[in-house]
């Protein structure tokens, strides 16, 4: 039994597990797969400078029984995302190895805190994570689809957002840890480098637009749009729960943004975080136009706490424990 590094000739093994997770199997293998084994190299390097997906396999006797994929936060990568595990039908133990792998791994290394957001409808792996492994959750997020609604914002005002450069990014950091409901700031506040661009994007498998509003010398309101495959859009929107925003003149910015790079059809859902202040406004809105949640996720956290190393052990015999206060002189 043993935990190693993936490599390109796991590819067979592991596509009988990874059909199950992921219908789109062979783009995931012949692209996905193939920079990671190139980019090997990765593995030597100090975690500060990681910025690729790292994948470990735990094999038995020759024979794989499961994979888990990480990569660090960008901008900051002392915290680790979980974003793949696959394991054989039912076999739990093996996905616990191999998170716990993880997080003794890269907790060495210097990582202080692990990330993974699970489907709402996955029990047993929540299970796994918090009763298992000692995760926590962080909060919730849901994705509610509009892609029935487009037309009408095409016909809206769209809201004056700019570009968001790294000449924003303190000001969104602020925005976003200030808004965050006290209860889920811990576990969700971001570090100002998290909002900087990133220096290196050729393997970056996510395209990912960011806009920022600004008002009075302050963002007040931060928009990202997101896509794996350039067909299923994600709009996610932060804002500061104390300016009465235009939610339509928000999205409708995001969709015609979307609309204007493409000539085919595509999907587009609303990320709702429900640790932030505005989250039960803008479920409100939303309710109200009739749209579908059709997807919740937990967000759940792990601190990693390296044990102190004592190197001397002391003892004292024969003396009673606990001392009276001894009379004044």
């Amino acid at each position: 039994m043993s935990i190693r590094r993936l490599n390109i000739f796991d590819k067979n093994q592991l596509k009988k597990i990874a059909e199950l997770a992921n219908p789109n199997v062979n783009y995931y293998f012949k692209y996905h797969l193939m920079k990671e084994c190139v980019c090997i190299a990765q593995s030597f390097l100090p975690l500060r400078f990681k910025f690729m997906p790292e994948s470990y396999v735990f094999s038995e006797s020759g024979r794989i029984k499961g994979m888990i994929s990480v990569l660090p936060t960008r901008g900051n990568p002392e915290q680790i995302n979980i974003n793949r595990l696959l394991f054989e039908n039912n076999d739990y133990q093996t996905g616990k190895e191999l998170i716990q792998f993880i997080i003794n791994h890269y907790g060495e290394e210097g990582a202080k805190t692990f990330k993974v957001v699970i489907d709402n409808n996955h029990k047993a792996l929540e299970q796994l994570f918090m009763e298992g492994c000692g995760f926590r959750c962080g909060s919730y997020e849901n994705l509610w689809d509009i892609t029935h609604d487009i037309n009408y914002f095409q016909n809206c005002k769209p809201q004056d957002f700019q570009k968001a450069t790294d000449t924003h990014a303190g000001f969104i950091a602020d925005l976003n840890n200030s808004e965050l409901i006290t209860l889920y700031r811990p576990a969700m506040e971001r570090t100002e480098d998290e909002f900087k661009e990133p220096l290196v994007k050729i393997f970056d498998n996510q395209y990912e637009d960011n806009f920022v509003l600004i008002s009075a010398g302050i963002a007040v309101a931060y928009l990202e749009i997101q896509t794996n495959d350039n067909y299923n859009f994600i709009i996610s929107l932060t804002k500061n729960d104390g300016y009465n925003l235009d939610y339509d003149e928000i999205i409708a910015f995001g969709v015609q943004n979307i609309l204007n790079k493409r000539s085919s059809e595509c999907h587009i859902y609303l990320k709702q975080k429900k640790y932030l202040k505005f989250a039960q406004d803008y479920e409100n809105y939303l309710h109200a136009r009739n749209y579908e949640c059709i997807q919740t996720q937990h967000v759940l956290i792990k601190d990693f706490y390296k044990p102190i190393k004592q190197e001397f052990q002391a003892f004292v015999f024969g003396e009673i424990k606990q001392f009276s206060a001894a009379p004044p002189r």
